[in-house]
């Protein structure tokens, strides 16, 4: 690890983030969550911030990324590499200028935060390393473990991904499993406090759910193969096949949208499937938690998703899978119904065995009560103020 440095009160620091901007006349926006972190748990410690990311100028991704930057100590540095998880770059001249810019970034900059997992947070890492800054690492999901990873990817990402954590200040990881996972290197590693905007107050209290002849399922996020929305699809012909009245109610957009609307449409199930596009957070989407009687998230990988979170706050009972940092805060029976990943017959079974089951209901209800407020207790602004202080790396 580079050795720790004091920073003092005319401390700069550089963001490398793991997703891109939207821009319209010259105005930049980030997804809520983000720019509330940025804004509030970040900037106020530090005299400028500047955030180099890819920039999307596409009306629909404009839906997800709805937080204008207001603080006048933030600027945006633009680059030209355009991805999630795979570098896939035609021009070679823009991966020229973009390597320019992020060496720039870590040259002129006292600290580094990068958000991973991207290739370009791992070049940033690097640079760091020649030019011997220090930099803080947040690991939001295991980048050997995608979906789309070949064995050789796995495997080289994992390396990859392990050298960028050692060489870091401190990493914030989210969720336990990341957290046991790089635990034992010398580098400090701290559980993220969730970045969701829930606070006490938002906790909504029912005792039960599946009160009507229908059932009202949710699903809330991308959608994407890797979040397993496709078996979702299948469970709900599979459960009309079984004689019950169901309704899916699907608040997201993804890549994939066209592909799921039609084998909603193959399946013959158009009227039990409703697509209600990108809700942000906030009192609408609330309703729609509060509406519904199963949150479903049948995911392939994860970190932790912020959607069981807001699920457990308003009293859903959730059917989700045991992947990535799921299956250490969500204990099967207690505070979920966990399932094997890949399968639209458990999803069906866990729907109708909480159709049929209101002792199991009332319990995962109001265990999630018990652990959303633990989790609410803290918050990420206190986490990072106080990190920041404990290794001398802010103005504060």
């Amino acid at each position: 690890m580079l050795a720790q440095r004091k920073i003092m009160k005319e401390t700069t620091l550089g963001i490398v983030l793991q997703a891109s901007l939207f821009c319209e006349n010259k105005k930049y926006f980030i997804k809520e969550v983000w720019g509330e972190y940025i804004e509030t748990a970040l900037a106020p410690h530090f005299k400028n911030l500047t955030i180099a990311a890819p920039i999307n100028t596409s009306k629909k991704t404009f839906k997800f990324q709805t937080y204008d930057f207001q603080l006048s100590n933030i600027s945006i540095m633009e680059l030209s590499i355009n991805e999630n998880y795979s570098l896939k770059i035609n021009d070679f001249q823009d991966i020229i200028n973009s390597l320019f810019l992020l060496y720039q970034l870590v040259k002129s900059y006292d600290l580094i935060w990068i958000f991973m997992p991207t290739y370009r947070g791992m070049v940033t890492s690097f640079f760091c390393r020649i030019l011997k800054k220090p930099y803080i690492t947040y690991l939001g999901v295991d980048w050997s473990e995608l979906p789309s990873n070949t064995t050789l990817n796995a495997y080289l990402k994992y390396f990859m991904q392990k050298i960028i954590v050692k060489g870091s200040q401190f990493a914030i990881v989210a969720g336990e499993k990341l957290y046991n996972k790089f635990n034992s290197y010398k580098t400090p590693i701290f559980a993220a406090v969730p970045a969701i905007k829930l606070k006490k107050e938002d906790v909504y209290y029912r005792h039960d759910a599946f009160l009507n002849e229908t059932i009202y399922c949710l699903y809330v996020g991308g959608l994407m193969y890797r979040k397993g929305v496709f078996y979702l699809i299948q469970a709900m012909r599979e459960i009309i096949d079984q004689n019950f009245s169901i309704i899916l109610n699907i608040a997201g957009i993804g890549e994939q949208e066209s592909e799921i609307r039609k084998m909603v449409e193959d399946l013959g199930i158009r009227n039990n499937v409703n697509f209600l596009g990108y809700i942000p957070n906030g009192p609408e989407l609330y309703q729609i938690y509060r509406y519904s009687d199963v949150f479903i998230l049948p995911s392939l990988c994860e970190g932790f998703p912020k959607v069981l979170y807001e699920s457990l706050a308003h009293g859903v009972p959730i059917i989700t899978t045991p992947v990535g940092g799921i299956p250490y805060l969500m204990k099967h029976e207690r505070n979920c119904l966990l399932i094997p990943v890949e399968s639209s017959e458990d999803i069906a079974k866990a729907v109708i065995r909480l159709r049929n089951d209101e002792d199991l209901r009332k319990r995962l209800i109001r265990n999630g009560y018990e652990t959303i407020l633990k989790i609410l207790e803290n918050t990420t602004v206190s986490q990072v103020r106080e990190l920041l202080k404990q290794y001398n790396l802010s103005k504060l």
